[in-house]
């Protein structure tokens, strides 16, 4: 899946030189920006430790001299709790819509979906692996940070709401939105 994304990735930016391109970094936790840590207690049992920590990285090019671009987005997470682990792997296709000529300083809106793979497994137990498709729509806004007197590294700060819906019912969950907002989040506009 990696190597997938990184193939992907170099053809997508190979494609097109005069038009604008992105490339976005995002780390974060399942829900929030940041690298999350939590403690569960679940009546008659011990306390049970989690973390989770996941990036993602969207590619896109201008479509044009429009105002739209056209990108892939890779995610991949992993997470660990008392006697399990979880990893996450997707590839998306969707684009963006930025409000303003200067892409680096625009609003945008995206919309992004595609196939992912959740797999789960315990000390004692076997893996589960678990298909599931996603769609991820987001509203954010670019802030270049002028450093080195370049305008192309921005930070873009977002707010997205994502609809995951698993191919085969799991005792765990059949589907699950989220509403987060990511704070760590930075792209590269030229």
């Amino acid at each position: 899946m990696k190597l997938l994304m990184i193939v992907l990735m170099s053809l997508f930016f190979s494609q097109s030189f005069a038009a604008q391109k992105l490339v976005e970094l995002t780390a974060d936790s399942d829900s929030s920006g940041k690298v999350s840590y939590s403690k569960t207690k679940y009546q008659g049992e011990s306390s049970e430790d989690a973390t989770y920590l996941s990036f993602s990285v969207n590619g896109a090019y201008q479509l044009g001299e429009s105002s739209f671009m056209a990108g892939l987005r890779g995610a991949y997470g992993i997470g660990r709790s008392d006697g399990y682990r979880a990893s996450t792997q997707s590839l998306l296709v969707g684009g963006y819509y930025n409000f303003d000529p200067k892409f680096n300083e625009a609003f945008y809106v995206s919309l992004h979906t595609g196939l992912g793979l959740n797999i789960v497994g315990g000390n004692d137990t076997e893996d589960s692996r678990n298909e599931f498709t996603e769609t991820v729509a987001t509203f954010g806004k670019r802030f270049p940070i002028k450093m080195f007197g370049s305008e192309n590294i921005t930070y873009s700060p977002s707010v997205s709401y994502s609809i995951v819906n698993f191919t085969e019912s799991t005792s765990y969950s059949e589907y699950r939105n989220d509403l987060s907002i990511d704070f760590l989040k930075f792209a590269a506009v030229f």
